[in-house]
């Protein structure tokens, strides 16, 4: 069976990708002109008032900061019908989201909710469902973090788009900007794929490649978001926005599941947004009354060759110690330094979940299974998922009876683009790539067309 919530109905059979309605979505989920009021942020660690258009850091305890999500301020019943009433987008929830983001045109999100019964059969358990977040536009849940964070962006003036990537958030950044008008570049580890280049090129983005891995380009965002600071850096300055279009997805579970909690939810961890995401949004639907019971239990899976944060959950500690050199299939996991895997740790152990390492050698062959019982090409960060829950079934920690929903995060690599209208385009070899450089700011100024600089 598949919950295919962008047509609001049950259907049998793939669900095919339907752009929703264009909308400029309120907090009241409404059509309107974009809202100039700023939204609450606040620190996670210590609960102190935070900027807006400050850095993501507090600077009290240099914890990270979060938007706070008010009350919708309506009865639960009017909400929920207000939010099934809305388009087949992640834009049907203005009215959990702050004012003043425009989703007009937003296709991202509402993705298929699957009941999966044979891949459930091959790793023993009865009422599996898998969130298919390949049906996104550029094939991953990257393109809802990035529809909200570049919706802010483009409501504070930046008419740049920016972020470090090992290829899925490049992409949903690259298209989401295509479609604003706006620029992108994207940081990329210096061994990244030469045909994941090209799409990128193909969709319009400038690509730098960093020496020292992914953890070194990332490194390089954060430095640079201060420098180059009219940009809207995505995972950077605008990463309380990015998680919130990650808790969409967590929103999109419980309505299609009809407004009720799984038993278990499993994701997969490279910086734990997604994971934590989950959590924190299916506890607000439960705070706000819009459902009743506790959060599902949350299983986070690492691949065993970057699973730091795994390795602090083993061990009972609090602090994730950073993996230097990842060396894992996964290659979207592949964050040795995860700036949510604290959070994660706190997500899994409060719900009585739990964060594990995956054996490298079990991730391929876990992804195939999916193909060939649902239809479904995932890259190997949703082989992660798959294998991790069935070593968990087979260790007796996860009931065979649970109603498990699997977050398969990203789709196979394309031999195809796609344009920022979610349609299929050439990739054209050896363009876009502006430079091989080492981690630093000068160097990255130094290949940038001085178009972008200005």
């Amino acid at each position: 069976m598949v919950i295919d919530g962008r047509a609001g109905s049950k259907a049998s059979g793939p669900a095919a990708r339907v752009a929703g309605p264009s909308r400029v979505v309120d907090h009241g989920g409404m059509t309107s002109t974009a809202d100039v009021s700023e939204p609450r942020l606040r620190c996670r660690e210590c609960g102190a008032e935070a900027s807006a258009t400050g850095p993501q850091y507090c600077d009290r305890c240099f914890g990270p900061v979060e938007v706070v999500l008010a009350d919708p301020g309506r009865p639960s019943g009017e909400v929920s019908a207000l939010i099934e009433a809305g388009p087949a987008s992640l834009a049907r929830y203005g009215a959990l989201l702050p004012r003043g983001l425009d989703l007009g045109g937003v296709s991202a999100g509402w993705t298929p909710l699957v009941r999966a019964p044979d891949l459930g059969r091959a790793i023993g358990l009865d009422d599996l469902w898998i969130k298919d977040e390949t049906a996104n536009p550029t094939g991953s849940f990257k393109d809802r973090v990035v529809e909200v964070a570049v919706a802010r962006g483009a409501a504070t003036g930046s008419r740049a788009v920016a972020c470090s990537s090992t290829g899925n958030l490049a992409r949903a950044t690259a298209a989401a900007a295509s479609r604003r008008g706006m620029a992108a570049i994207v940081l990329v580890p210096e061994h990244l794929d030469d045909s994941t280049i090209a799409e990128l090129a193909s969709l319009g983005a400038t690509v730098v490649a960093v020496r020292g891995g992914y953890d070194a380009a990332s490194r390089l965002a954060a430095e640079a978001a201060g420098d180059l600071d009219r940009w809207a850096w995505v995972n950077v300055t605008l990463r309380p926005w990015y998680e919130l279009g990650a808790r969409t997805t967590g929103w999109e579970i419980v309505e299609q599941s009809g407004w009720r909690m799984p038993d278990r939810v499993a994701a997969p961890v490279a910086s734990g947004a997604l994971a934590r995401a989950l959590h924190e949004s299916m506890a607000h639907l439960a705070q706000s009354g819009l459902v009743s019971g506790v959060p599902p239990r949350l299983t986070a899976l690492q691949p065993a060759g970057c699973a730091p944060v795994a390795r602090a959950f083993a061990s009972g500690a609090d602090v994730v110690t950073p993996l230097a050199h990842p060396e894992t299939v996964a290659a979207s996991l592949a964050m040795g330094d995860p700036p949510d895997g604290h959070a994660v740790l706190a997500a899994a152990r409060s719900t009585g979940g739990s964060v594990q390492a995956v054996d490298e050698d079990a991730i391929l062959d876990a992804a195939e299974l999916v193909r060939s019982t649902t239809g479904v090409a995932v890259e190997p960060a949703g082989g992660v998922v798959i294998a991790g829950l069935a070593a968990l079934v087979a260790a007796g920690t996860v009931n065979r009876d649970e109603m498990v929903v699997a977050v398969l995060s990203g789709a196979a690599p394309p031999s195809r683009s796609v344009d920022s209208t979610g349609a299929s385009a050439e990739v054209v070899p050896g363009r876009g790539l502006a430079g091989t450089i080492d981690a630093s700011v000068a160097a990255l100024t130094e290949v940038l067309p001085d178009h972008l600089l200005r």
